[in-house]
């Protein structure tokens, strides 16, 4: 898929009442400049930056095993998992 302009955002991003006149404009600044990290249309937001996720020191990683779900909620992750790749 194409990545989204800012015109895509603004128009898909309802910005409620609540928010300030006064930040209002930055919000939509921050909006259009990053358009590529916003998913539309069922698709994923992309981001070209590494993303550095500190650990514990000496804590050993956590392993579990897999766990089942319902065919149902099955079926929906597999749909979506579809369209994204």
């Amino acid at each position: 898929p194409e990545d989204p302009t800012a015109d895509d955002i603004m128009q898909s991003v309802h910005l409620g009442p609540d928010i300030p006149e006064d930040v209002r404009p930055a919000l939509e600044e921050v909006l259009c400049k990053r358009a590529k990290a916003f998913g539309l249309a069922g698709w994923l937001g992309r981001v070209d930056r590494k993303a550095n996720i500190p650990l514990k020191p000496g804590v050993p990683p956590i392993s579990l095993p897999m766990y089942g779900t319902s065919p149902a909620k099955r079926e929906v992750m597999d749909t979506q998992l579809k369209k994204w790749f």
